[in-house]
């Protein structure tokens, strides 16, 4: 097979919106969470792109995705991507968005983070399948 399969989802959050204003301890949507498994099981992507996670650091990787089948690579929302506006500082949430590219653990990872500074949250990894190179890139920038 000469194609990468690849998944992509705007997921409006991995984690119940109710809870994004909790300092910590924020739980995962299970709902959602079973949802897109299912959806990774049935379809057996090579390469998994998700904007919109709403994962912190307190999210372990092998929460979303077993370890043993992805390698997980994030990109959680942070003041340096997504700093408060001075005019208005109201609009700022600290917690939201958040990318997560997650490649197949048998695909040769060239080159797994690409950074870019930016006011959005970028990321992009060079990987290598079927004789090919590919760029995979996700970006998420929010309006406000």
């Amino acid at each position: 097979n000469t194609h990468l399969r690849v998944l992509y989802q705007n997921l409006r959050g991995l984690v119940p919106f109710s809870c994004l204003a909790r300092p910590k301890n924020m739980p995962l949507d299970s709902g959602k969470l079973l949802e897109l498994q299912s959806k990774i099981y049935e379809d057996k992507p090579d390469v998994i792109i998700l904007t919109e996670t709403w994962l912190s650091n307190e999210h372990l990787d092998n929460e979303i995705l077993p370890d043993n089948y992805y390698k997980v690579y994030r990109r959680d929302r942070s003041k340096r991507s997504h700093p408060p506006d001075p005019n208005c500082p109201n609009k700022f949430r600290k917690k939201g968005g958040g990318i997560l590219i997650a490649v197949k653990a048998d695909i040769a990872v060239e080159n797994d983070r690409v950074d870019v500074s930016s006011k959005a949250e970028i990321m992009s990894i060079s990987l290598k399948a079927n004789n090919t190179n590919y760029c995979i890139t996700a970006c998420y920038r929010v309006g406000t």
